[in-house]
């Protein structure tokens, strides 16, 4: 019995085989790369779709499940990318 195993300590652990267009942290959070340029140039919509954010009908942006966890940015933070960037940092 799984349960009775688990409670003496003893897991079973399956092997994961990510496929290699999905670049997965160990645990599971996705991360991606964006130009200053490539984020500056995109709408609110665009970028949600991008990152696979959710636009709701009044405007916010929410985290899907499926929703980029880690975006790394390539070149200068300009004030438009930082206003860019004050919106995903503000994604709840």
């Amino acid at each position: 019995d799984e349960g009775t195993r688990r409670r003496e300590g003893v897991f079973n652990r399956r092997k994961c085989d990510f496929p290699l267009d999905v670049p997965l942290n160990s645990d599971g959070s996705v991360c991606t790369l964006m130009t200053a340029a490539e984020l500056e140039s995109l709408e609110l919509a665009a970028l949600c779709d991008r990152l696979g954010l959710r636009l709701r009908a009044d405007g916010d942006v929410q985290k899907d499940w499926k929703s980029i966890d880690v975006v790394v940015l390539q070149g200068e933070a300009t004030e438009a990318v930082a206003e860019k960037l004050k919106v995903l940092l503000e994604v709840p």
